[in-house]
Protein backbone atom coordinates (compact mmCIF):
# COMPACT_ATOMS: atom_id res chain seq x y z
CA UNK A 1 0.00 0.00 0.00
CA UNK A 2 2.96 2.50 0.98
CA UNK A 3 4.46 1.20 -2.59
CA UNK A 4 1.24 2.40 -4.06
CA UNK A 5 0.36 5.88 -2.13
CA UNK A 6 4.32 6.51 -2.64
CA UNK A 7 4.30 5.99 -6.76
CA UNK A 8 1.06 8.61 -7.12
CA UNK A 9 2.89 10.77 -5.10
CA UNK A 10 5.59 10.58 -7.90
CA UNK A 11 3.16 11.01 -10.59
CA UNK A 12 1.28 13.81 -9.11
CA UNK A 13 4.30 15.89 -8.02
CA UNK A 14 5.54 15.02 -11.88
CA UNK A 15 2.65 16.48 -13.29
CA UNK A 16 2.57 19.59 -10.74
CA UNK A 17 6.37 20.10 -11.82
CA UNK A 18 5.45 19.93 -15.49
CA UNK A 19 2.47 22.09 -15.11
CA UNK A 20 4.54 24.70 -13.60
CA UNK A 21 7.49 24.53 -15.95
CA UNK A 22 4.88 25.41 -18.97
CA UNK A 23 3.44 28.20 -16.36
CA UNK A 24 7.04 29.55 -16.12
CA UNK A 25 7.44 29.26 -20.22
CA UNK A 26 4.45 31.27 -20.45
CA UNK A 27 5.29 33.99 -17.96
CA UNK A 28 8.95 34.21 -19.33
CA UNK A 29 7.18 34.57 -23.13
CA UNK A 30 5.15 36.78 -22.08
CA UNK A 31 7.60 39.18 -19.80
CA UNK A 32 9.71 38.92 -23.24
CA UNK A 33 6.53 40.23 -25.00
CA UNK A 34 6.12 43.27 -22.54
CA UNK A 35 9.73 44.42 -22.34
CA UNK A 36 10.08 44.05 -26.01
CA UNK A 37 6.74 46.85 -26.10
CA UNK A 38 8.37 49.17 -23.80
CA UNK A 39 12.03 49.01 -25.35
CA UNK A 40 9.71 50.01 -28.62
CA UNK A 41 8.30 53.04 -27.20
CA UNK A 42 11.33 54.39 -25.43
CA UNK A 43 13.07 54.14 -29.07
CA UNK A 44 10.30 55.88 -30.44
CA UNK A 45 9.39 58.38 -27.51
CA UNK A 46 13.66 58.95 -27.83
CA UNK A 47 13.22 59.47 -31.11
CA UNK A 48 10.35 61.94 -31.38
CA UNK A 49 12.40 64.08 -28.66
CA UNK A 50 15.35 63.95 -30.96
CA UNK A 51 13.28 65.24 -33.51
CA UNK A 52 11.98 68.13 -31.44
CA UNK A 53 15.29 69.25 -30.39
CA UNK A 54 16.45 69.31 -33.95
CA UNK A 55 13.32 71.50 -35.29
CA UNK A 56 12.89 73.63 -32.70
CA UNK A 57 14.53 76.73 -33.92
CA UNK A 58 12.15 76.84 -37.26
CA UNK A 59 9.24 75.41 -35.54
CA UNK A 60 5.97 77.62 -34.87
CA UNK A 61 2.81 76.24 -33.44
CA UNK A 62 -0.73 78.28 -34.21
CA UNK A 63 -3.03 77.80 -31.67
CA UNK A 64 -4.91 75.58 -33.99
CA UNK A 65 -1.91 72.99 -34.68
CA UNK A 66 -1.38 72.65 -30.44
CA UNK A 67 -5.55 72.13 -30.36
CA UNK A 68 -4.70 69.24 -32.70
CA UNK A 69 -1.47 68.00 -31.41
CA UNK A 70 -3.41 68.04 -28.36
CA UNK A 71 -5.89 66.11 -29.76
CA UNK A 72 -4.17 63.66 -31.05
CA UNK A 73 -2.39 62.91 -27.62
CA UNK A 74 -5.23 62.80 -26.10
CA UNK A 75 -6.34 59.71 -28.14
CA UNK A 76 -2.93 58.34 -28.11
CA UNK A 77 -3.22 58.38 -24.42
CA UNK A 78 -6.92 57.07 -24.33
CA UNK A 79 -5.39 53.89 -26.76
CA UNK A 80 -2.44 53.29 -24.20
CA UNK A 81 -4.96 53.50 -21.16
CA UNK A 82 -7.12 50.64 -22.49
CA UNK A 83 -4.28 48.52 -24.02
CA UNK A 84 -2.56 48.87 -20.11
CA UNK A 85 -5.53 47.84 -18.32
CA UNK A 86 -6.36 44.96 -20.83
CA UNK A 87 -2.83 43.94 -20.23
CA UNK A 88 -3.23 43.97 -16.89
CA UNK A 89 -6.31 42.19 -16.41
CA UNK A 90 -4.40 39.26 -18.61
CA UNK A 91 -1.63 39.97 -16.41
CA UNK A 92 -3.69 39.04 -13.13
CA UNK A 93 -5.59 36.09 -15.01
CA UNK A 94 -2.07 34.47 -15.59
CA UNK A 95 -1.09 34.78 -12.57
CA UNK A 96 -4.05 33.31 -11.02
CA UNK A 97 -3.80 30.66 -13.45
CA UNK A 98 -0.04 29.60 -12.37
CA UNK A 99 -1.18 29.36 -8.58
CA UNK A 100 -4.03 27.10 -9.80
CA UNK A 101 -1.79 25.26 -11.66
CA UNK A 102 0.51 24.94 -9.07
CA UNK A 103 -1.50 24.38 -6.10
CA UNK A 104 -4.70 21.92 -7.45
CA UNK A 105 -7.79 21.59 -5.90
CA UNK A 106 -7.03 17.96 -4.33
CA UNK A 107 -3.74 20.06 -2.56
CA UNK A 108 -5.77 22.60 -1.29
CA UNK A 109 -7.79 19.85 0.19
CA UNK A 110 -4.68 18.25 1.71
CA UNK A 111 -3.02 21.44 3.14
CA UNK A 112 -6.22 21.96 4.82
CA UNK A 113 -6.23 18.84 6.56
CA UNK A 114 -3.35 18.75 7.16
CA UNK A 115 -3.39 22.22 8.96
CA UNK A 116 -6.26 21.15 11.00
CA UNK A 117 -6.43 17.19 11.26
CA UNK A 118 -10.04 17.20 12.89
CA UNK A 119 -11.61 18.69 9.87
CA UNK A 120 -14.41 17.10 8.45
CA UNK A 121 -13.49 15.47 4.75
CA UNK A 122 -15.78 13.18 3.23
CA UNK A 123 -13.69 13.15 0.53
CA UNK A 124 -11.15 11.13 2.58
CA UNK A 125 -11.19 8.16 4.05
CA UNK A 126 -9.51 7.31 7.36
CA UNK A 127 -7.25 5.90 5.96
CA UNK A 128 -6.30 8.96 3.73
CA UNK A 129 -6.08 10.94 6.68
CA UNK A 130 -4.17 8.99 8.97
CA UNK A 131 -1.39 8.82 5.59
CA UNK A 132 -2.10 13.00 5.36
CA UNK A 133 -1.33 13.26 8.94
CA UNK A 134 2.01 11.18 8.45
CA UNK A 135 2.42 13.37 5.88
CA UNK A 136 2.21 16.79 7.48
CA UNK A 137 5.71 17.80 8.31
CA UNK A 138 6.12 17.20 4.30
CA UNK A 139 3.42 18.70 3.36
CA UNK A 140 3.83 22.23 5.58
CA UNK A 141 7.89 22.40 3.98
CA UNK A 142 6.01 22.17 0.40
CA UNK A 143 3.42 24.78 1.84
CA UNK A 144 6.30 27.17 2.89
CA UNK A 145 7.83 26.50 -0.96
CA UNK A 146 4.99 27.39 -2.47
CA UNK A 147 4.14 30.65 -0.39
CA UNK A 148 7.95 31.80 -1.52
CA UNK A 149 7.05 31.33 -5.18
CA UNK A 150 3.43 33.13 -5.50
CA UNK A 151 5.09 35.98 -3.37
CA UNK A 152 8.20 36.03 -6.47
CA UNK A 153 5.01 35.77 -9.20
CA UNK A 154 3.08 38.73 -7.06
CA UNK A 155 6.59 40.73 -7.49
CA UNK A 156 6.83 39.95 -11.17
CA UNK A 157 3.24 40.99 -11.76
CA UNK A 158 3.92 44.31 -9.84
CA UNK A 159 6.81 44.79 -11.96
CA UNK A 160 4.74 44.70 -15.09
CA UNK A 161 2.03 46.63 -13.61
CA UNK A 162 5.24 49.24 -13.22
CA UNK A 163 5.85 49.25 -16.97
CA UNK A 164 2.17 49.19 -18.27
CA UNK A 165 2.28 52.68 -15.99
CA UNK A 166 5.04 53.94 -18.05
CA UNK A 167 3.72 53.18 -20.65
CA UNK A 168 0.19 54.53 -20.02
CA UNK A 169 1.89 58.32 -18.34
CA UNK A 170 4.09 58.54 -21.40
CA UNK A 171 0.97 60.94 -23.09
CA UNK A 172 1.50 63.05 -20.73
CA UNK A 173 5.35 63.17 -21.20
CA UNK A 174 5.01 64.46 -24.12
CA UNK A 175 2.76 66.86 -23.51
CA UNK A 176 5.21 68.89 -21.22
CA UNK A 177 7.02 69.53 -24.70
CA UNK A 178 4.23 71.22 -26.54
CA UNK A 179 5.17 74.72 -24.42
CA UNK A 180 7.65 76.23 -26.71
CA UNK A 181 8.75 77.92 -24.00
CA UNK A 182 9.00 74.54 -22.01
CA UNK A 183 11.20 73.12 -25.04
CA UNK A 184 13.65 76.71 -24.74
CA UNK A 185 14.08 75.93 -21.14
CA UNK A 186 14.59 72.28 -21.57
CA UNK A 187 17.26 72.83 -24.36
CA UNK A 188 19.27 75.89 -22.64
CA UNK A 189 19.51 73.34 -19.86
CA UNK A 190 20.63 70.71 -21.80
CA UNK A 191 22.90 73.10 -24.38
CA UNK A 192 23.73 76.77 -22.89
CA UNK A 193 25.53 78.06 -25.57
CA UNK A 194 22.32 76.70 -28.40
CA UNK A 195 21.64 80.27 -28.30
CA UNK A 196 18.33 80.41 -27.30
CA UNK A 197 17.16 82.92 -24.33
CA UNK A 198 15.87 81.99 -20.73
Amino acid sequence: MDVLNNEKRQKRLARNKESARKSRNRKKHYQEFLENKVKMLTQEANSLRQQLYTKTEDLEITPSQELDIKSKIDTISEKLESACNQRKEHIKFIIEEVIDVMIPSHAKLLILACQKPNIECPELSNEQLNYIKELQPVIIQEQCKLKEVVTELRKVRNEFDGMLNWAGELPQELMKFLSMDKVTELLNSEHPNNGFNS
